[in-house]
């Protein structure tokens, strides 16, 4: 059940832009996680710190997987790095170096 509060307040996060602000107050994936542990609680909804955690490696995965004809996210990182310092992929309305 747990996992699915956490997937409804992903969903409400990415309607609520007062939520994504709050989300980008975060310094460090650490105090991002437990933000999101304390807003989905102030809202109703009832997940654990590593629920989280484990979403968002899922989430991060799942981008370095995704292709572009016959190249990864992984293989534009890598290509993109040395010019740009990397890409940033937006998760919950926040942000995370790739």
């Amino acid at each position: 059940m747990s996992r699915q509060n956490l997937e409804q307040f992903k969903k409400l996060v990415l309607r609520k832009t007062d939520l994504q602000e709050q989300l980008k107050q975060a310094a460090n994936e650490q105090e991002f996680i437990q933000l999101i542990v304390n807003l989905g609680q102030e809202k109703g909804y009832d997940f654990t710190d590593e629920e989280v955690a484990i979403s968002l490696q899922e989430q991060r995965q799942a981008l370095e997987n995704m292709t572009f004809g016959e190249r990864t996210i992984r293989n534009l990182r890598a290509e993109w790095q040395p010019r740009v310092g990397g890409l940033r992929a937006v998760i919950w309305g926040g942000g995370d170096r790739l």
